[in-house]
């Protein structure tokens, strides 16, 4: 029976089994999973998984300060202690940060892993990071002509 590649996607009878260590769903705590890997990906698997091993922290550091920023910034919005001009910006910059983290480090859930292969899996995040990060462009754009 023909394995799928977690790399690839592509199906072979040519599959070995490659153990890494990943990060868990919520990106702090490490458990150390077997993947099927066709030969010709098992440098570039291995290569991404250490990247992802590396870089987690860092994600998930990133998106809860710039989810705090959005939050305190809508919460001094409602009780009017910042500007309308003020909660814009600080919204916008914060969704483009985590754009741009995404795109950086496009790591991903098991589940889309599974779907669709690592590869391209990364190719989503990016696109989905990049509109994030175009959104938090456009925010305060929009809000300076709601206003002008």
């Amino acid at each position: 029976m023909k394995k799928r590649c977690i790399w690839c996607n592509r199906h072979s009878d040519n599959i070995k089994e490659v153990t890494v260590t990943l990060p868990k769903r919520r990106g702090f705590d490490f458990e150390t999973k077997t993947f099927p890997v066709m030969p010709e990906c098992e440098k570039e698997f291995q290569s991404f998984a250490d990247f992802m091993k590396e870089k987690t922290s860092f994600l998930m550091t990133g998106i809860l300060i710039s989810t705090a920023a959005i939050i305190l910034a809508s919460a001094g919005l409602i009780a009017e202690l910042v500007s309308d001009r003020t909660a814009a910006w600080v919204i916008g910059a914060a969704v483009a940060a985590q754009g741009v983290l995404i795109v950086k480090y496009p790591f991903v859930t098991p589940e889309t892993r599974n779907a669709f292969g690592v590869r391209s899996s990364v190719k989503v995040a990016r696109v989905t990071g990049a509109i994030a990060a175009l959104t938090g462009i456009i925010i305060p754009i929009l809000y300076y002509f709601k206003t002008a």
